[in-house]
């Protein structure tokens, strides 16, 4: 058996920098400041303590913190946590949501540049916090001996050992009443038994929880052929979409060879013959695209309808599948295949990164602290497996993204701070080759220079004899185009491809919404970028590439910049998406084709890409 300090020792320091501590709610503070002064963090660093506790309300520190709790909490702030600094303690109260309060702590141990970590539960937590528990293997209960001893009867299952939380000294107590955090009364050691009822019934909730968990699994597994009955109307909302994408160029092209309810047709009819050769019969499908466009759905949902019966209670077995056609990820930075860069890290403030981003990151700190502004690094380079482990910890796309997903894997995203420099950020970031791509995170910044360049949009090197011009553009407006391309530091292919698809190179058109010109430029769009006439043809193809330089250096992506161009900027920032509607995904769909060097007179084969969303 291990000895005391031994034990002590683990206790502190398991679980990736996190010390876990079993505490009733009226005792949360003090058993936590009481494991905290074990810790001894090292010279520059703050301990911080991470209450669970629901009925905690947050409460101001009243004493001067150290310089390194000062940072301690800006790093907590960061991550919209709610933190006061005392001392060399910082006091975090976690979000009263279990899942949520275990992304939190994933958080704030990957922000906290090697500063310790308390983490208290007081409450009635439940199952999502064990594994935090199992990584830790050492956990410290709160309260008299028999409390301590049901805890360690209660988590010996899973492999963790419980230890009793040591008696708080006196410069807890003082650092504890000085901050306000607790009373003289809380201070005082509980005579044996005293709180013993309040963690008892912590454990009694995590038992029910458990029991529960249990009954949820029996169910789970009378019902195991629901899990069967997804898995073939997923292949058949596939092979749906399968036949779309098929089909597809002959809808989009022009003439159109294939009318739209012979699109629906088809795709209805993969779905059914796949759905019936995986022993599914009866089977609805549908294409729920809201809006409609010319060129056919992009959308396409099976559903199969059915019930079981478990313990005498019918339960629903109906289950569905929706796939959509979506332009392919053209972009190392958009890349599907969750590829993650494997060149040479460097570092800065302890985060590694690419050295190009290092590079640009000094230049933009530099031109902060001119501006009297402070630049943290408070997450850098992610492997796609530290990925893996914080979206399990919290299953949101729109908190944490998948992994593959994630910019952070290819050593270009940074999470910056403090939250008193995120305006500055907004305001100068992108000086330095930086965007933002997520509005609702002011933090998260990408180093994408020239992000409109052809190489992105897999366009090859050349095209016929004109560089990066298809040799379908005609020659009287191959220079003009040439021209902007260089002085907007934007690909000719892309213009080229747009001027195509808006007016077949003719600068007279009109449409009949009211666009004009040879880039159909709306009045109020030419007003708005200096186009003063929009039927001359120079004029036009350089407002256009201006206007497209602009959303490229916003979004940071040549599908999202052409999504904003069709639908509208707004539609493209409020979900960093191309938005669901099928024009725009059309639109989006022909632009790409035609970049990578499709004839638009041909056919667009493999320009869209399959993908099951729900």
């Amino acid at each position: 058996m291990p000895s005391r300090r031994s034990r002590e020792q683990r206790g502190a320091g398991a679980g990736e920098g996190v010390a876990v501590v079993l505490a009733p709610s009226d005792r949360a503070d003090v058993a936590g400041a009481a494991v905290s002064c074990g810790l001894r963090p090292a010279r520059g660093r703050a301990t911080v303590i991470a209450l669970w506790d629901p009925s905690v309300r947050p409460t101001a520190a009243t004493v001067t913190a150290t310089a390194a709790a000062r940072r301690s909490r800006e790093r907590a702030a960061s991550c919209g946590l709610d933190a006061q600094a005392a001392g060399r303690v910082v006091r975090v109260l976690l979000p009263s949501d279990d899942a949520q309060a275990v992304a939190a702590i994933e958080r704030l141990v990957a922000v906290g540049d090697g500063d310790p970590v308390v983490v208290v539960l007081a409450g009635a937590w439940g199952a999502p916090f064990l594994p935090l528990l199992e990584r830790s293997a050492v956990v410290r209960a709160d309260g008299s001996p028999a409390t301590v001893a049901a805890c360690a009867g209660m988590l010996a299952r899973h492999g963790i050992e419980v230890v009793p939380v040591p008696v708080p000294t006196g410069p807890v107590a003082r650092m504890l009443l000085r901050c306000g955090w607790t009373g003289r009364a809380q201070v005082r050691r509980p005579a044996v038994g005293e709180d013993g009822q309040a963690l008892l019934l912590v454990l009694l909730a995590l038992l029910v929880a458990l029991i529960l968990a249990a009954a949820l699994g029996a169910v789970a597994s009378a019902m195991g052929g629901r899990e069967e009955r997804q898995r073939t109307v997923d292949l058949a909302a596939l092979a749906a979409a399968d036949r779309m994408r098929a089909d597809w160029p002959a809808r989009a092209g022009v003439p159109a060879t294939i009318s739209v309810a012979r699109f629906r047709a088809r795709a209805a009819d993969a779905a059914r013959r796949s759905a019936t050769a995986n022993g599914l019969d009866d089977v609805e499908v549908r294409f729920p695209d809201t809006t409609d466009d010319d060129a056919g759905p992009l959308t396409v949902r099976v559903r199969a309808a059915g019930s079981t019966t478990v313990a005498g209670v019918a339960l629903s077995q109906s289950v569905a599948a929706t796939a959509e056609l979506s332009p392919p990820a053209a972009s190392l930075a958009d890349a599907a295949d969750g590829a993650e860069y494997h060149g040479r890290l460097a570092r800065r403030d302890g985060k590694p990164m690419r050295p190009d981003v290092a590079s640009a990151f000094d230049r933009m700190k530099a031109a902060a602290h001119r501006d009297g502004r402070t630049l943290v690094v408070v997450s850098g380079f992610r492997s796609n497996a530290e990925q893996a482990r914080l979206f399990a910890a919290n299953p949101n796309p729109r908190m944490v993204a998948p992994p593959g997903r994630s910019n952070h894997r290819l050593g270009i995203a940074l999470d910056l701070g403090p939250s008193a420099s995120y305006g500055w950020l907004a305001a100068n970031g992108r000086r330095f080759g930086f965007t933002k791509p997520m509005s609702w995170e002011p933090w998260h910044w990408e180093y994408r220079p020239n992000p409109g360049s052809a190489l992105e949009a897999g366009a090859p090197k050349r095209v016929g004899t004109g560089g990066t011009i298809p040799p379908w553009v005609p020659a009287a407006y191959r220079d003009a185009i040439r021209g902007a391309s260089i002085r907007y530091s934007i690909s000719a292919a892309l213009l080229s491809a747009q001027l195509r698809q808006e007016s077949g190179f003719d600068p007279r058109s009109v449409s009949s919404a009211g666009a004009e010109g040879i880039a159909q430029f709306m009045p109020g769009t030419a007003a708005a970028v200096g186009l003063r006439d929009p039927f001359d043809p120079r004029a036009s193809i350089h407002a256009q590439a201006r206007l497209m330089s602009g959303l490229l250096r916003r979004f940071g992506s040549v599908q999202l910049a052409l999504a904003a161009y069709n639908a509208g900027e707004g539609a493209v920032a409020r979900c960093n998406c191309i938005p669901p509607y099928p024009e725009t995904r059309h639109y989006v769909a022909v632009i790409i084709a035609m970049m990578r060097g499709y004839d638009p007179s041909g056919g667009f084969a493999d320009a869209l890409a399959i993908r099951l969303v729900g």
